[in-house]
């Protein structure tokens, strides 16, 4: 039995209930449709699809700047970063943002953020973090400190 009665929803877009956690996602195409929130008037909205999921991601204003902004990092020479057009390949990191309003009620909602990099550990770090040989055997401190040394010269 799933853990919570709204993941049994066959919602058409995706909703935050879809994030118990962020994920790392590539847009693959936008397109327009015409979208009625419940209770209000039908609207045209722009939905995005990623690769990794089936359901489309209807989207706001601020998401929208998230991948305008991320448009015009991937090239700064572009012209037009706010064209949706522009935005298939981009990488996001999407999950739940329990502070989103909807009109003057907090809600939650879905909010796209850029991916950070990890930084890249020194060797000597990932060595200690490793701390196995390939044939699964355990390596002391002394070892990787010895070899550390050694590598460094």
């Amino acid at each position: 039995m799933k853990k919570s009665y709204k993941q049994y929803s066959n919602r058409r877009y995706l909703s935050q209930d879809d994030f118990p956690k962020r994920q790392d996602a590539t847009v693959a195409s936008v397109i327009e449709e015409i979208v009625a929130p419940p209770g209000g008037k039908p609207k045209e909205k722009l939905i995005v699809f990623y690769k990794e999921f089936e359901k489309g991601h209807v989207l706001n204003q601020a998401n929208g700047l998230v991948l305008e902004r991320l448009a015009k990092e991937r090239d700064p020479g572009l012209q037009d970063p706010e064209n949706p057009v522009r935005w298939p390949g981009l990488r996001v990191s999407i999950g739940r943002d329990p502070n989103v309003m909807f009109g003057p009620e907090v809600t939650g909602g879905i909010r796209l953020w850029p991916i950070i990099p990890k930084p890249k550990l020194p060797r000597s770090r990932r060595l200690k973090q490793q701390k196995t040989e390939p044939n699964g055997e355990s390596v002391s401190d002394e070892f990787v400190d010895r070899l550390t040394d050694k590598i460094a010269g």
